[in-house]
């Protein structure tokens, strides 16, 4: 993911998808880093991972540098130049989590527009109810 993150800024890719590749804490890392640089990024797919609590922060700091990129418009749309609509993130540790699961909730304020899969295995009601939360059709 290191290498990968390192060319993904000079290219125009739409939809990156590296689920299940076991990508540890460096690997997103390296990936938050370059994140606010994706402009042309729509969907992320990075299901069944290895992001734990630790790297929620950055993931989250990514993902707000990101959404700067937006420009809204005085009657309140939004164009969008860095577009990124999803965020798959299902089956990864940082799920479980409650703070990591509060800070992507704080996501959702800051980026509305983005859509955030979730799935936490082992859920307690309230991380049943993120989905439904997180996840805006």
């Amino acid at each position: 993911m290191e290498a990968v993150a390192t060319a993904l800024p000079r290219t125009r890719v739409r939809v990156f998808d590296f689920s299940a590749n076991q990508v540890g804490e460096s690997g997103w890392a390296a990936f938050t880093a370059v994140l606010p640089q994706l402009l042309q990024l729509k969907r992320v797919f990075a299901q069944s991972n290895l992001l734990g609590a630790e790297g929620v922060p950055a993931l989250v700091a990514g993902l707000v540098a990101l959404e700067r990129h937006r420009e809204r418009l005085p009657d309140g749309r939004t164009v969008y130049p860095a577009g990124l609509e999803r965020l798959q993130l299902q089956d990864n540790p940082a799920l479980a989590d409650d703070q990591a699961c509060a800070d992507l909730r704080g996501v959702m304020s800051i980026c509305p527009e983005l859509k955030v899969g979730l799935n936490p295995a082992g859920s307690s009601p309230e991380k049943e109810a993120l989905p439904s939360i997180l996840e805006r059709a």
